[in-house]
């Protein structure tokens, strides 16, 4: 793959997380300050982001539906905007289960569960960098979500459970639309995809039961959560599978906590200790090994190739 589509691959990927990262102190200034709870936000975040995107496709483009004929791309779209209300009920469950910094380090699985798919379905050989790519990236998030306090972790086995539920179904949301964004494009597919998820999302918690005050700030952060931390998130996301592989998609996926932190770290005035300074440089050193080509970086590691563990 040319050297300048995976860099752009790279940053639509980085900037999804870091737009998901971003609508997560937004979400938390709605819960704490505004009285949403975390199931109302999410209906709030996926039905608003639908209906938006419906509403934009409909005034710029001629025709908006006409691509929900083929039934093969209405099937792929539907099946996407259930992947999202899987991805955000399964994850609550595990919060429910354990606790939210458990339930993300959880999340975290879903790189290995998309290579796991590319070695046992596509039989497709090891790619050393990912794998140390996913290392790098499993223990820094771990490092910023604990703050080197692993005592703060609550294990369970049902917390486990929804949380590699997440994890599985993301990857799976992950790869499953690349058909349907050949036919029809990524803007379609994200918009068609958020209403039907935005439609279970109601049927989870209505709008009408939402009991968080709508005053001008919590306006002003709803705005941001549906546009830039869904819309916006999940169409640089999807974009970016058309450069790199969804495995390298998810991997830096992991740039979202660290994102938050930073953020945190600017307007909240919070503490950063050194043990999340190492986790945020693992995280950013992703950046340069992914973007190193696959046979460079097998010179540094010749052992990979003499195991035949080589793209």
């Amino acid at each position: 793959m040319p050297r300048s589509k995976t860099l752009t691959g790279i940053v639509l990927a980085v900037a999804a997380a870091c737009f998901w990262g971003t609508m997560a102190v937004s979400g938390q200034y709605m819960i704490t300050a505004c009285g949403f709870n975390a199931e109302e936000l999410t209906t709030v975040r996926i039905a608003g982001a639908g209906i938006l995107m419906l509403v934009l496709g409909m005034l710029t483009e001629k025709n908006f539906f006409g691509s929900l004929r083929d039934l093969s791309v209405c099937r792929d779209v539907c099946f996407y905007g259930l992947c999202l209300f899987v991805i955000q009920y399964t994850f609550f469950l595990a919060i429910h289960a354990c606790n939210a910094g458990t339930a993300a380090i959880m999340v975290g699985f879903g790189p290995i569960f998309i290579i796991l798919w590319n070695i046992l379905v596509k039989r497709q050989k090891i790619v050393p960098k990912e794998i140390l790519a996913v290392i790098f990236a499993f223990v820094g998030v771990t490092l910023l979500i604990t703050k080197g306090n692993f005592s703060s972790l609550s294990f369970s086995a049902m917390g486990i459970f929804w949380g590699l539920v997440s994890a599985g179904v993301g990857a799976f949301a992950t790869i499953q639309p690349r058909r349907a964004i050949q036919k029809i494009g990524v803007t379609k597919v994200v918009s068609f995809g958020m209403f039907v998820g935005g439609i279970l999302t109601c049927f989870m918690t209505p709008p009408w039961e939402i009991s968080g005050h709508w005053t001008p700030m919590a306006i002003v952060a709803a705005v941001f959560v549906v546009v830039f931390g869904t819309v916006g998130a999940f169409w640089c996301y999807l974009r970016s599978t058309e450069f790199i592989p969804p495995a390298l998609t998810s991997i830096l996926a992991s740039f979202e906590p660290l994102s938050a932190v930073v953020l945190c770290v600017l307007l909240l005035g919070t503490s950063f200790n050194y043990i999340e300074c190492i986790g945020a440089a693992l995280i950013i050193s992703n950046l340069f090994i992914l973007s190193i080509p696959n046979d460079k970086f097998r010179a540094f590691f010749p052992r990979f190739r003499r195991a035949g563990l080589e793209n």
